[in-house]
This record gives structure tokens, sequence and C-alpha cells, in this order.
């Protein structure tokens, strides 16, 4: 079997290892929360490297992308999800889907929420974060590189987003408050958007470290844009947050921008 055909292989073992791990604890009869979820994927990261001996081997290892770092992808996975976040609930209060502004709890409370901010930044990306990104960023796409840079950048946003949808449906731990039938298209294509965004900056950069940075700052970008927006329209979930209209239209630009200036690595 050629090294192609054997990638292929793993990645695949890889995904039945996380859709089995799902199922197992979305029936197991216990009380779920949303980190379980996450880690499942480096769970699954580290059985397959098991399995397939790659664990056993230095190769294996370095093939997760830790032992990089590339500062420019860096900043760019740092600084496009809370620019493109940022200003759509800008859009958001300017129309008056929304009033910027904290509740009265958090009045007068700025330092303390900009450290809060990044302690968050940092502590979620080494954790609950890096739980999902070990497995997507880490494992899964670099072995999906045979395919061809855009087909990897797809397939492997594609099955992220897969794996979201039976949270979404069979438990109230995950956009429990909005319509499933509108969301849902809306959040895969998002998610699709988003995936390729930081699984170029993966592979470029040739480190895990964008990618974990880059969804620690889109899960945070979102949260502090609900938290500074008050009096909020239903309408806001489907056009911003954690997937929305303006996130789309933001994520394929940044895309079509990265695309022009890396078209060579793009049809790879």
């Amino acid at each position: 079997m050629n090294n192609k055909n054997i990638a292929l292989r793993n990645a695949f073992l890889f995904v039945i290892m996380v859709a089995v791990f799902e199922a197992i604890l979305l029936i197991l009869p216990i009380e779920l929360n949303t980190a379980m979820f996450m880690l499942l994927p480096s769970a699954a990261t580290i059985i397959t490297m098991l399995l397939t001996r790659e664990a056993f081997q230095k190769e294996g290892w370095k093939s997760l992308g830790f032992g990089t770092f590339q500062g420019k992808s860096f900043m760019i996975g740092l600084l496009t999800p809370m620019l493109l976040i940022g200003i759509s609930y800008a859009i958001v209060w300017t129309v008056g889907w929304g009033d910027l502004g904290v509740a009265s709890e958090n009045a007068g409370k700025g330092v303390e929420l900009a450290i809060r901010f990044i302690c968050i930044l940092v502590a979620g990306s080494v954790t609950v974060v890096l739980g999902e990104e070990l497995g997507w960023r880490g494992y899964l796409l670099p072995r999906l590189k045979s395919l061809g840079t855009s087909k990897a950048l797809l397939w492997s946003s594609v099955i992220w987003g897969l794996f979201h949808l039976p949270i979404m449906i069979f438990t109230d731990l995950y956009h429990s408050e909005v319509n499933l039938y509108v969301y849902i298209p809306l959040f895969m294509l998002n998610v699709i958007l988003a995936g390729m965004f930081i699984g170029f900056l993966r592979l470029k950069s040739n480190s895990i470290w964008p990618a974990l940075i880059a969804h620690s700052a889109h899960n945070l970008a979102w949260s502090y844009g609900d938290l500074f927006t008050q009096n909020q329209s239903s309408i806001v979930n489907y056009m911003t947050g954690d997937a929305g209209i303006l996130l789309i239209v933001g994520y394929a630009l940044a895309l079509l921008i990265l695309f022009r200036r890396n078209k060579a690595m793009f049809t790879s």
C-alpha cells in the first residue's frame, strides 16, 4: 500500500472513531456537557495513532504540527476572526438589531472583562479547542492532503461541520434557541468556510498553533459580541454569532484573499 493510500486509510479510521465515540456519548445515560464532545477528536486521534502504530513513530507525532511556530499565520489566525465577528456585531448595532452595552452586573468591569478575554483566549486554546483541533487540523487534514489542498480543506471542514450536527439535533447544549431548519444550512456553510480558512493557515505554516488561536479567537469573539449586545432581535442568531450570514460573507472574502495570494498552493 502506497503512502497516499495509507494516509487516506488512517484518515478514514479516524473519522469512524470520532463517529463511534460521539454515538456512544449520545446514548450513555449520563449528564452531557459541551467539553465532552470537544475532547472526542483528540481521543480518536490517540486511539487511531495507536492502532496504526503512528504513535510509535517520531514522524507520527511530528505530523500533528506542534513542533513549528509561524508568527505571521498565528497573527492572521488571531486577528481575522475577531475582525470579522467585530464588524458583524457593529452592523447589528448600527441597523438596530441590538444595542451596544453590557448587562448591569458587568457595568464598570472593563478591565476585568479585558483580562478575562486574554485568559480565556489562552486557556481555551490549550484545553477544549485543542481537544478539537488536535483531531481536525492536527491529524485529519494532513492525511487528506494527498487529495490535493483544496479537496483536503473542503472535506476536513465538511466532516468538522457534520460532527456538530448530532450535538445540535439530539441535545440542548449547542444553539438550542434557534430554528434548526434555518440555522443548520447557515452553520454548515459557515463551518466549511471557516474550517477552510483555519485549515489553510495550518497547512501554510505547517503548524497547529494558528489553527488553535483562530478557533479560540472565533469562539471568544462570538461570546464577547453576544455579551456586549443587549436587547437582541432573534435575527441576530442568523446574522452573526457563531455562524450567520455576515460571517459567511466575511470568511468567504478572507478565503478569496488567501486564494489570490496563494493560488499555487490551493491548486496543488
